[in-house]
């Protein structure tokens, strides 16, 4: 009995913390943060950093981002993770595509014509999954006309 009050106290501290994670905080789950301010040449364009599993990017729309997504271990898909962090005017168009290693393979969404915050719920997320295409260097990007910071992350499936 003495052990279990003894645990639940030395527990507190950390039950308290884990109520008031943020979402940002949250949707890192620990990721190092990956400064896309490189230039990768894939698929007759650049990309300006690599994501996988460890890290996260931080960037702002309007406009894009490109990262190159390696699926070194023949994972079956991917599934794109953005989080709102700050929300200034909605837009209406998001668009998300990933290109296979020989940049002949297209899986994309594309979300238009609505409010984007509104469609991104009251947690600023959106998530897309899109089957990879071989082992290797894969292109994704992400655009869009909405006025916001946002992070990304890829999760592998």
């Amino acid at each position: 009995m003495k052990k279990l009050v003894l645990i639940a106290l030395l527990s507190w501290p950390a039950l308290l913390l884990a109520g008031c994670l943020s979402d940002e905080a949250a949707f890192k789950q620990g990721r190092l943060q990956a400064f896309c301010d490189r230039s990768i040449m894939l698929c007759s364009g650049s990309a300006s950093c690599i994501l996988d599993e460890a890290t996260f990017a931080r960037s702002q729309f309007p406009g894009g981002l490109r990262t190159v997504v390696p699926n070194d271990f023949d994972h079956e898909t991917v599934i794109v993770r953005i989080l709102l962090t700050e929300a200034l005017a909605p837009g209406t168009e998001l668009h998300v595509e990933l290109l296979s290693p020989d940049c002949g393979q297209v899986e994309e969404e594309r979300i238009v014509d609505v409010d984007l915050f509104e469609y991104a719920g009251n947690e600023g997320l959106y998530e897309f999954e899109f089957p990879f295409h071989g082992r290797g260097d894969h292109l994704l990007s992400v655009f869009s006309d909405m006025n916001a910071q946002y992070l990304l992350a890829v999760v592998f499936n």
